[in-house]
């Protein structure tokens, strides 16, 4: 900066130094399948970390149900973020044969068929989760009696597909689904 008063010419400096925000993202709320374990990580680098748990570090490991939460600071800034993990016992998820539905070709490779025992109304929706428990695809509103589902919509691997009822907001059917 220069400044000129009578004649005078004076000038000075100041230097300004931005220090970046603390990003913290846990993720979505999410299912755990029994024996599996999550890794939760805080992110920020060199930041100081504390867990609802009482663990210091940046990374943790979760294997149980429950509110997980962060606090994240460093000189100059601080954030926090939470997430809720619920586990539940994956191995009871299985195709039976009274199952309301009927998946063919199950495991599919380019696109399967979800076949309904009656005509559905559209109060009803398809939920596909991996087995970590991320929602993958929805399909609302749903009618007729059977739709396919395209491979383009998730990677190869095992899911679980559930149908809802959302008049009643009852699970009515759940079946393990195969994409290869």
């Amino acid at each position: 900066m220069q400044v000129d008063s009578a004649g005078c010419l004076g000038s000075d400096t100041i230097l300004v130094t931005a220090h970046p925000d603390i990003l913290i993202d846990l993720g979505e709320d999410t299912i755990l399948c029994g024996g599996e374990i999550l890794f939760l990580d805080a992110l920020n680098d060199g930041a100081e970390f504390l867990w609802n748990t009482g663990e210091t570090t940046q990374i943790i490991e979760i294997a149980s149900s429950g509110n997980y939460w962060v606090n994240v600071s460093n000189d100059y800034c601080d954030g926090k973020d939470s997430i809720h993990v619920t586990l539940v016992d994956c191995a009871s998820i299985t195709e039976t044969n009274n199952s309301v539905i009927t998946i063919f070709p199950n495991p599919f490779n380019a696109y399967t068929t979800v076949y309904f025992p009656e005509e559905f109304s559209e109060s009803h929706a398809i939920i596909i989760h991996d087995i970590l428990g991320k929602e993958i695809y929805r399909i609302e509103n749903l009618t007729g009696s059977s739709i396919n589902i395209g491979k383009e919509h998730f990677a190869s691997g095992t899911y679980i597909l559930s149908i809802v009822n959302y008049s009643n907001q009852e699970i009515i059917a759940r079946e393990k689904l195969i994409s290869q």
